[in-house]
């Protein structure tokens, strides 16, 4: 199945849902030294993506990194911030996690299409 983009609001909602997660290892049974720092909404395109992630390396800030995006289209990823190298940021799409973790609320997540007119 293939995954499909949040509007604003899914993304916030799944993000509030699943704050929970934070402190709890990111890669259960690989290495556990990566916490889930935060649950946060970044944009779905992979470029957008990797700004944001470097734009929250440097603040630590979700709402400040998404700041530069004006696009229509979001996801929600964990992240986490190694703790003995604080310029490491790792990040695991939400998905992707529930589906490791065998929950099935990861096909919860999938959401009809979203148009580019939003």
């Amino acid at each position: 199945m293939e995954k499909q983009p949040l509007t604003r609001q899914q993304a916030e909602d799944l993000r509030e849902q699943f704050s929970h997660l934070v402190g709890q290892p990111l890669n259960t049974g690989v290495d556990d030294s990566l916490v889930i720092d935060c649950v946060a909404v970044v944009p779905y395109d992979d470029i957008n993506r990797y700004i944001y992630l470097i734009d929250y390396r440097e603040c630590r800030d979700v709402i400040e990194a998404l700041g530069f995006y004006v696009g229509p289209l979001f996801d929600v990823v964990l992240i986490s911030v190694m703790k003995s190298d604080r310029t490491q940021v790792f990040y695991k799409e939400l998905r992707t996690y529930l589906q490791e973790q065998n929950l099935n609320r990861a096909d919860q997540l999938e959401s009809p299409e979203v148009s580019d007119n939003i």
